[in-house]
């Protein structure tokens, strides 16, 4: 990859060259080059599967090939100065000149518009990939309370807890993991709440995970516990968007993974460990029982165990 560490070039056929042999053996990625005039050629590469391909084809392609300015004029800078304008009353753009920045860009599901001439590229948001919709709780499941649980889909997360906290001060700072896969990890915190200590240490410990690949938040949940040996968990993990945020507004911070359907939870406490996402919608007094119960269940199995292994 030491050739995509490059800039984009004015000539077409160089970048088109480059990027075909970056994309070597990957049949999913598509490059459409359509003429514009006698001097001018438009190149379009996206990831057949990760982009919405009827916008592309009815948002993009067909306003790019009615569109009367790019053809008629032959100067670069006109012909950029139309595609632009076309491009920005259809779909969100933005413009980048680093090769590296493309290709991730298209690997996210963008779609990346490079023209002769040019020595950057238009990069636009027509994502669609293929996504599960948001479900009932498999696990976690609770009598009271909402009925939608985390996806594999990032974005669908994030969404889920800003539905539930329209506030300025929700934070949902943007992290790559793994040199091989980079998978974005975002975390998210109340910046007034925030126990900035735990924070400060989220983000050490999350930049200096080795890992190449990340596929599961499994993953970061074993890499940043305190220790490997304790046999009570460190990290905290849930499937509800419910539980994760009530603990940002209790001042925690929640890692959430690419790909990933859980949710983590950091710090974690012994006692978070029992409670339950019903202990939220009960009644207060009913609610403080169900706790004390398991508390007390809880200490009542410890006891009996070392009480055991004491008799042994």
């Amino acid at each position: 990859m030491a050739a995509a560490d490059g800039s984009l070039d004015t000539r077409l056929a160089k970048n088109e060259q480059l990027l075909r042999k970056i994309f070597t053996n990957s049949s999913d990625v598509v490059f459409r080059k359509i003429p514009l005039n006698r001097q001018s050629a438009l190149l379009m590469i996206y990831v057949d599967g990760l982009v919405d391909t009827k916008t592309i084809n009815e948002s993009l392609l067909r306003p790019l090939l009615s569109v009367n300015g790019p053809r008629d004029k032959g100067r670069t800078g006109e012909i950029r100065q139309a595609l632009a304008q076309q491009l920005v009353a259809i779909a969100d753009t933005e413009t980048t000149t680093a090769l590296r920045d493309v290709i991730r860009r298209i690997l996210q599901g963008n779609t990346s518009i490079m023209v002769e001439g040019w020595h950057e590229a238009l990069i636009v948001r027509a994502q669609g990939a293929e996504k599960r919709s948001v479900d009932k709780p498999d696990n976690e499941t609770s009598l009271r309370g909402p009925r939608d649980c985390f996806t594999e889909t990032l974005r669908t997360n994030t969404s889920l807890l800003r539905r539930r906290m329209k506030n300025p001060n929700l934070k949902m700072e943007l992290f790559v993991v793994g040199e091989r896969t980079r998978t974005d990890v975002v975390i998210a915190y109340l910046g007034d709440l925030v126990v900035h200590s735990a924070l400060i240490e989220v983000r050490r410990r999350l930049g200096d995970i080795p890992f190449k690949d990340l596929v599961d938040s499994g993953y970061i949940e074993e890499y940043i516990q305190d220790s490997h040996w304790s046999p009570w968990p460190q990290v905290q993990n849930t499937e509800r968007p419910d539980v994760a945020t009530s603990s940002i507004l209790e001042g925690k911070v929640v890692i959430i993974v690419d790909g990933s359907p859980f949710a983590l939870i950091v710090p974690m406490t012994f006692w978070a460990g029992l409670q339950a996402a019903d202990d939220h919608y009960e009644r207060f007094e009913y609610a403080v029982f169900n706790r004390s119960l398991r508390y007390g269940l809880a200490v009542c199995r410890v006891t009996s165990c070392v009480c055991r292994i004491d008799y042994v």
